[in-house]
């Protein structure tokens, strides 16, 4: 594997920042199914467009694009992977293979260690992983990942970047970007329907939602401070869907 270059961030040189996605502003939240009465809820750009909604049987994987890009194009992706049963890899593991993969496709791989938490009872992972150049689509790329580990199943969440070629030193980012961007992904967290212990339950305000989603649809996105799936909510993760892959 290629040589993962680890990035100093405090002490990086940045340049002018680009679009990103905020902690606040327009946004969803993503209830997810992964069995036994567990569910995943994150918070999704409800007004973005879904690129991706697939469900292989070993992974349920939802993907948005900003308005306007395409998925064999695109600049700006959130993504949120559900791997049903799976509680024999960990977090940092699943990052290693992403990592892999990465030094596969770049010409230099740049990134942080993992770093491995603790909350709510949850071991949480997260990662940041990028390319100075990708070799399939000549531009840099940069992602975000956070890994939460349920009891039932195995959830992770992304949020990724392609932007111009850039070097390890002069980033095409504003720091704060990742920073606020970060916090976002920490939004999303392991919660039991039926749990007595208010520390593990449910929000209450989610019921309408839980009640909804199923193995069958194993993904349900409702409005922010909204428990009930709206008229037009976003759902996916639906066997068989022919959408095109946000790649």
């Amino acid at each position: 594997m290629k040589r993962l270059a680890a990035l100093a961030l405090a002490g990086l040189l940045w340049a002018t920042p680009a679009p990103a996605l905020e902690p606040l502003g327009d946004r969803g939240l993503a209830v997810v199914n992964g069995g036994g009465g567990e569910f995943f809820v994150t918070p999704v750009p409800i007004t973005w467009d879904i690129a991706h909604s697939s469900d292989s049987g070993r992974v349920v994987h939802m993907a948005w694009l900003h308005q306007g890009q395409e998925p064999g194009s695109w600049s700006d992706k959130v993504s949120i992977q559900l791997f049903p049963g799976e509680t024999d890899i960990s977090g940092e593991q699943l990052l290693d293979q992403i990592a892999r993969r990465y030094a596969r496709d770049c010409r230099n791989l740049l990134g942080t260690e993992t770093e491995v938490r603790r909350k709510r009872g949850r071991t949480v992972a997260f990662r940041l992983l990028g390319c100075t150049e990708h070799e399939k689509t000549g531009r840099g790329e940069l992602a975000l990942f956070r890994v939460v580990q349920g009891s039932e199943s195995l959830y992770l969440v992304q949020r990724a970047w392609r932007t111009p070629t850039f070097d390890s030193k002069h980033l095409p980012f504003a720091r704060e970007i990742l920073g606020k961007t970060r916090l976002w992904l920490q939004g999303g967290r392991v919660c039991q329907a039926d749990s007595p212990d208010a520390e593990r339950a449910c929000p209450p305000r989610l019921a309408g939602a839980i009640q909804n989603t199923s193995r069958d649809q194993p993904v349900t996105v409702v409005k922010l401070g909204d428990g009930k799936a709206p008229d037009g909510a976003q759902n996916g993760g639906q066997k068989g869907s022919d959408a095109d892959a946000a790649d």
